[in-house]
């Protein structure tokens, strides 16, 4: 049963990368404020007849993406931003069926521990409450009288989106049958400091996108020839500059990336394959991000925005399991465990 757990887990964390892609697509293409109520159970059906899609089309006219964004929109204009965020939905509420379903077989056939029900629980309760943060998300920027959704509430769906993630890998870690290879003990406080810089590292690159702050500083490594650059810190606004001053938020994302990497060069040895698949995922993260940067304004924007994107979540699921792989009690797994 644990190789089934297992392969069950492996799909999951397959589909989160999927859904990670679609994501970013939807924000990247202004999509994601297309759909602009919550249905989440009559909303898997998408518009079938034309007068359904000109209700829909009619709803989206109502908000300030549309009047500000896209009013030069046709119906056909609106299909396409439509059916992205249509299917960013359905990988959702896919991901969900793929959860529930074979947690409610195996529990009604008696093949799962109570811990394992415990944790298949949980995993459909963090669901739920992310599903929920979505929406909350999507309607900041429904009744927002900017064309996108609150940075901020971007930045608690991507947070919760990791976390949720970084579940399902810790589940799929101990599922192995066979186990894991230990990793020296002493790797555990670095990778423990790089785990922390990622999280703020990460949130910060949610604000980014969300606050379009790139727009503050297209090039690099300098802002436009200047290190420091004007309006790194507003005193009218505080600590606020924080969370909303984009050249602030630029300046912290584009060279806090550099603290990142420090805690890999204490790791010894230095030249163990583990460390250097790091510092290679690292590395392939910080061109790709500079490259989102400098091609900002660019048709090519999407490709190096999207490939960042994608590269930071597989960045933090080996930087994740190589964490707990220097723990002893977890690379044993569940494999003594009955499941």
């Amino acid at each position: 049963m644990i190789k089934t757990i297992h392969r069950w887990l492996t799909v999951l964390v397959v589909m989160f990368f999927i859904m990670v892609f679609l994501g970013g697509i939807t924000r990247l293409m202004d999509a994601g404020l297309s759909i602009v109520e919550w249905k989440p159970v009559t909303g898997i059906i998408p518009p079938l007849t034309e007068q359904h899609w000109q209700e829909e089309f009619e709803k989206y006219k109502q908000i300030a993406q549309y009047e500000l964004l896209h009013s030069h929109f046709t119906l056909s204009d609106f299909k396409r931003i439509y059916w992205l965020e249509w299917f960013h939905r359905f990988w959702g509420r896919l991901i969900g069926f793929v959860i529930l379903l074979p947690a409610l077989w195996w529990w009604l056939k008696g093949k799962l521990s109570k811990l394992w029900l415990k944790r298949v629980f949980v995993l459909i309760f963090l669901m739920l409450i992310q599903a929920t943060l979505g929406w909350l998300m999507v309607k900041t920027g429904v009744d927002n009288p900017l064309p996108w959704v609150d940075p901020l509430f971007l930045g608690m769906h991507n947070l919760f989106a990791l976390f949720v993630f970084s579940y399902v890998v810790y589940l799929w870690f101990i599922s192995k049958p066979e186990g894991w290879t230990s990793l020296p003990a002493h790797w555990s406080k670095p990778l423990h400091i790089a785990l922390a810089l990622f999280t703020i590292q990460f949130f910060y690159g949610t604000l980014m996108a969300g606050m379009r702050a790139a727009l503050a500083g297209t090039s690099y490594p300098t802002f436009y020839g200047e290190w420091i650059p004007q309006g790194l810190w507003l005193p009218e606004l505080g600590w606020e500059n924080l969370l909303e001053n984009k050249v602030f938020i630029n300046f912290i994302h584009r060279h806090f990336a550099l603290l990142l990497v420090v805690p890999f060069l204490f790791i010894r040895p230095f030249f163990h394959r583990n460390n250097l698949i790091l510092i290679g995922l690292w590395t392939l993260q910080f061109i790709l991000g500079i490259h989102a940067l400098v091609f900002y304004t660019k048709d090519v924007k999407i490709y190096f925005a999207v490939l960042h994107q994608l590269n930071g979540w597989l960045f933090f699921m080996v930087l994740f399991i190589t964490f707990l792989r220097t723990k002893e009690k977890f690379v044993k797994g569940c494999t003594e465990e009955k499941v």
